[in-house]
């Protein structure tokens, strides 16, 4: 069996490389690349809180300049529960990254975060999500 070396070299990579990688693809402009960079980093150190607010700003930046959501096939995907804990976790931070604003997005990502005893990361997206609540009705 053949194994692809160039994803497999990027991904066994300590996650600070990722996020550096992600650093520089948002610097370039690249924010999709970024997203993903930093979501491969993040998912070998999901507790990495500054890697999390980073990856909102990047989502941010990007939806701001005109970034769309992901498709409809893709989101059906992503929501899939089949996956472990952690991967359900990068799914919804995926969908969270790619549609910053949507609350249910944050809930999911919370409520995954929460399952994976990520405390401080549940915490910091209930106050993200807790904001946008408060935006929107007053």
């Amino acid at each position: 069996m053949v194994s692809s070396d160039a994803g497999d070299d990027e991904n066994n990579r300590p996650p600070e490389h990722l996020f550096d990688h992600g650093r520089r693809l948002e610097s370039a402009g690249k924010m999709d690349a970024a997203i993903e960079m930093f979501l491969s980093g993040l998912a070998v150190e999901p507790d990495n809180l500054s890697a999390h607010t980073e990856l909102r700003t990047i989502a941010l930046k990007r939806k701001a300049a005109g970034g769309k959501s992901l498709g409809m096939i893709e989101v059906i995907r992503l929501k899939r529960r089949r996956q472990s804990g952690l991967q359900n976790l990068i799914n919804a931070e995926k969908l969270m990254a790619f549609d910053p604003g949507n609350t249910d997005q944050m809930v999911d990502f919370r409520a995954a975060a929460a399952r994976c005893g990520l405390r401080e990361i549940s915490s910091w997206v209930e106050s993200i999500l807790r904001k946008a609540t408060d935006r929107s009705s007053g």
